[in-house]
């Protein structure tokens, strides 16, 4: 699903657009599980710094913007926050923004459908403008590249309780109209570098397979990575990765050529780390910067476009 950008600075919504020419170097700077709360004021700075960064085209919002339960109070106050990012910006779900009730404690309360579904509707109405029909997944022409943008957004899975809550086992779940959306806008650029944003990884590079760690469902979106060898980098967060975890900046492959890319969170003690991916015309780039340090990382990661590719069709 394209949708139109108008190249200014972000304000009070969010503006996609249908292509660039990402004939320089195209940058987007991901921030992953922010869990945005007054608790954590030292996240404004992370965004006083990307708004200090002159050559930031895009900023990728991986999920779990909001801080546990995507109550109306939560999004309010991540929206106020995100209000000072002066960069335009994508942004997909989380589990945090509309899986669990309002009441949530200590890890139990789950959403009903209902709950669920205006949880999602507050989230668009916030961080994601236009009236597309399915405005929760979209892509984006930067060329060499299509970016795609993946959200959880099953409201049906899980065995209801008894008092019509839905008790997932899928923390991170693609509807079936989303795969299939996914599945049609790849094999109409079958040419074209690929790079996906959704919340969780997928499981092959030695993290996490535990089911509610990784994206689902997992076999059909293997299925669909499997014939569409475009497909060069999945970018997620969810799992919260230590910096200092070697799959942090891992390049192993998990399924033709994918590799994916860990982004950590912005609540467990460590330090604040954002990566940076600069789009080139034969590869990315990815580089991170320290927050709470105030310093780059003096190394880089190279992902070269895979070869073999059919001519791209654009």
């Amino acid at each position: 699903m394209k949708k139109t950008f108008f190249a200014a600075i972000w304000a009070a919504s969010l503006f996609l657009f249908t292509s660039v020419n990402a004939a320089s170097p195209y940058k987007i700077t991901v921030l992953g599980d922010l869990h945005l709360t007054p608790e954590r004021p030292q996240t404004v700075k992370v965004i006083r710094d990307i708004n200090s960064w002159p050559d930031v085209n895009l900023v990728a919002l991986v999920g779990d913007i909001v801080e546990k339960r995507g109550s109306e109070q939560e999004y309010g106050y991540a929206a106020k926050v995100l209000g000072k990012l002066k960069k335009p910006y994508c942004a997909v779900t989380g589990n945090h923004e509309y899986l669990y009730n309002d009441k949530r404690v200590n890890g139990t309360g789950y959403a009903t459908k209902k709950e669920r579904e205006y949880k999602l509707e507050v989230f668009k109405k916030n961080f994601i403008s236009g009236n597309a029909a399915k405005p929760l997944y979209y892509s984006m022409m930067a060329h060499p590249y299509l970016l795609i943008f993946l959200s959880c957004d099953d409201v049906t899975r899980g065995p209801l309780t008894e008092d019509g809550r839905l008790e997932s086992d899928y923390l991170t779940e693609m509807s079936k109209d989303e795969r299939d959306w996914f599945a049609d806008e790849l094999n109409k650029h079958k040419g074209v570098p690929t790079i996906v944003f959704f919340h969780a990884p997928l499981p092959g590079d030695g993290g996490s397979t535990k089911t509610e760690h990784v994206a689902q469902p997992l076999g059909k979106i293997l299925k669909i990575l499997a014939h569409n060898p475009q497909v060069m980098l999945w970018v997620s967060g969810h799992t919260h990765v230590h910096p200092a975890n070697a799959i942090f900046t891992t390049k192993r492959k998990v399924v033709n050529n994918v590799i994916n890319i860990h982004n950590t969170d912005f609540v467990n003690p460590h330090d604040y780390i954002t990566k940076t991916l600069l789009l080139a015309s034969d590869g990315v780039v990815v580089s991170m910067y320290n927050h709470t340090a105030g310093a780059p990382f003096k190394t880089a990661q190279t992902f070269p476009i895979p070869k073999g590719l059919p001519d791209p069709e654009y």
